[in-house]
This record gives structure tokens, C-alpha cells and sequence, in this order.
């Protein structure tokens, strides 16, 4: 499961020091440690905005992403300049998505529990505007990653046995598939 009694169960996120790359799932988004949010899954984000809604800013920032990326890994670091230029773009292409996804006040329709409906676009320009430094933590800390594909791809092995098997029959079990693993 995914949520704060598993995290407080395995015991990790809530002592964690340090700088957690994750999907941007709104519980990770809980615990006072920095953040580094998952480009990959904003690639895809904005990939279904462009082809499916059709919106250039979409289209555009993820450009911008792509050459920041690319120039970092060629680079390893990028100048004090070079970072703000890409703030100054990412954050001109999140004021063009709001004025293409505006936020209508009242008109917006409310859900059972009160919070005001926001279409998919809307709710990804709110993150982007509000978590900023997480998705471009990998620009000033040579040490963060673009996205987080390698410990998914580390973690994918034992989440196929448990999806294939159901689960691992004893801890045991479960002890010796890691190790296993493990080389």
C-alpha cells in the first residue's frame, strides 16, 4: 500500500534525512524532507496534454525539460545563468498554461467533498507552480537525478514476484528473494 500508516509501518519516510525523489504522490509530499519530483512522470503528464488536449505549452516545456536534462548530463552542471534562464522559460510556459486552463471562480463545478473539480491540465499547472524547486531540484544539486527510473527499476523485480505470486508466502521467504536480489 501506499500511504502514511504503510510509510509509518516500514518506518523509513518518517525519519528520512534526505532528499526523496518520488512521482508526486500527495502523501510522499507530507514529510519535511526535500523533495525531488520525478521528471519522467512529468514527461508523461505533459506528453497527454499535448497530444491530447492539444496545448503548445505542454509541447514547449517539455522541450525545455528535454534540453535542461540533456545539457546537465552532458554538462554535469549547469552555470548559475543557464539555471535561471531555464526558470525564467518553465515559469513563462506555467503562466501561458494558466491563461489557457483558466480558473474560473465560481463556475467551477465543486465535488461531494467541497474541493472545486479541476481538469487534469489545471491540476498539473497547480503543481508545477507550486513545486517548482522539487521538479528542477536535479538543475542545482549535481547529486538528484532527472527522475527516480533507476530505484523504480530496482524495486520493479520484487513487485512482479508479488504480483505473480500474490505475495511472498514467509518472511523468510521474502528475506532470501531480496538477497537474492541483491547481487
Amino acid at each position: 500500500q501506499r500511504g502514511r500508516d504503510a510509510y509509518a509501518r516500514i518506518g523509513i519516510l518518517p525519519t528520512f534525512t534526505g532528499v526523496a525523489c518520488h512521482d508526486a504522490y500527495e502523501s510522499y509530499l507530507g514529510y519535511e524532507c526535500p523533495h525531488a519530483l520525478c521528471n519522467a512522470h512529468l514527461l508523461r503528464e505533459l506528453t497527454a496534454v499535448a497530444e491530447g488536449i492539444g496545448q503548445s505549452w505542454a509541447t514547449d516545456l517539455l522541450a525545455v525539460l528535454r534540453e535542461a536534462h540533456h545539457r546537465r548530463k552532458r554538462s554535469g552542471r549547469l552555470s548559475p545563468r543557464s539555471q535561471r534562464a531555464i526558470r525564467r522559460r518553465y515559469r513563462h510556459l506555467v503562466r501561458v498554461g494558466r491563461m489557457a486552463n483558466p480558473f474560473v471562480v465560481g463556475k467551477t463545478p465543486v465535488s461531494r467533498n467541497g474541493r472545486i473539480r479541476r481538469t487534469p491540465a489545471q491540476r498539473l499547472l497547480l503543481r508545477l507552480a507550486d513545486h517548482e524547486d522539487d521538479y528542477l531540484r536535479f538543475l542545482t544539486d549535481p547529486a538528484i537525478p532527472f527522475d527516480n527510473n533507476l530505484a523504480e527499476r530496482d524495486l520493479r523485480m520484487s513487485k512482479v514476484q508479488q504480483k505473480v505470486s500474490g505475495c511472498f508466502r514467509t518472511h523468510l521467504g521474502a528475506q532470501s528473494f531480496c538477497s537474492i536480489r541483491a547481487y
